[in-house]
C-alpha cells in the first residue's frame, strides 16, 4: 500500500484542520504518484495545505489575491519611518504544481505573499497562519500572521503553538499573528509596520 505524501514528511508532523472563515475542511492529501503533491516542501520546510474540495480552494486562492492587491496599494507604506516602502509580491503561482497540472488550476494564489527589507531583513505579510496542534499542522487562511525570513531552522520548526500568538527566536518575533480582520488592509499594515518597528529595534 503506497504512503500518502504526509506520512513522508521529515517534520514528523500530519496535516490538520484546513481553516477559512470560521468554516474548518478538510485537508487535501495526495498520494505520492499525484501532480499535486504539494503538501510539504523538504527545501525549505513550508508545509502547502488546502481543502480537498478544489473548488473551495479556488476560491480562497482568488480572495488572497484580492485582498493583497488591495493591501498593496495602501497609502501607509509611503509613511513609514523608514521612508516610502514598496512591498513585493511572491509566491505569486510559482509553487511548481499549482500551475503545471490542470487539476491544480486556480490555485496559484492560495500561498501569495508580500514581503518588504528593512535594514536588511525581509519580513513577510502572510494572508495565512499556520500553527501546531500536537502532532498536526493547521493552516487558516484569511488570518494574519508575519514573519522574518531567517535560514536557521525548517519554517515547520518555527510555526507557533495554537495557543501562541508568536514564536520566538534570538530575540525576533519569527512568526506573529495580529488578530485582525481579513479584510482591514489599513489595520494590517499599521500592526505589519509596528511589528517590523518591534524586529528591528536596537
Amino acid at each position: 500500500m503506497q504512503k500518502k505524501v504526509y506520512e513522508v514528511i521529515e517534520s514528523g508532523y500530519e496535516p490538520g484542520k484546513v481553516i477559512f472563515k470560521g468554516e474548518i475542511y478538510n485537508p487535501y492529501t495526495p498520494d505520492l504518484d499525484d501532480p499535486c503533491k504539494i503538501i510539504y516542501d523538504p527545501s525549505t520546510g513550508n508545509i502547502h495545505l488546502f481543502p480537498e474540495n478544489l473548488d473551495k480552494a479556488k476560491y480562497i486562492s482568488e480572495c488572497i489575491r484580492k485582498q493583497l492587491d488591495n493591501i498593496a496599494k495602501s497609502d501607509k507604506w509611503k509613511s513609514s519611518k523608514w521612508g516610502s516602502l514598496t512591498p513585493k509580491k511572491r509566491g505569486y503561482g510559482n509553487v511548481p504544481t499549482f500551475t503545471k497540472f490542470k487539476k491544480c488550476e486556480g490555485l496559484k494564489y492560495l500561498y501569495a505573499f508580500l514581503s518588504v527589507e528593512v535594514n536588511n531583513i525581509i519580513f513577510d505579510l502572510l494572508p495565512f497562519r499556520f500553527e501546531k496542534e500536537n502532532n498536526k499542522i493547521n493552516c487558516e487562511f484569511g488570518a494574519y500572521q508575519f514573519g522574518v525570513e531567517i535560514n536557521k531552522m525548517k519554517a515547520f520548526q518555527l510555526y507557533p503553538a495554537k495557543d501562541k500568538k508568536d514564536f520566538v527566536l534570538d530575540d525576533k518575533q519569527v512568526y506573529f499573528s495580529p488578530g485582525i480582520c481579513f479584510e482591514s488592509e489599513e489595520d494590517v499594515v499599521q500592526k505589519f509596520l509596528d511589528y517590523i518597528e518591534f524586529n528591528v529595534r536596537g
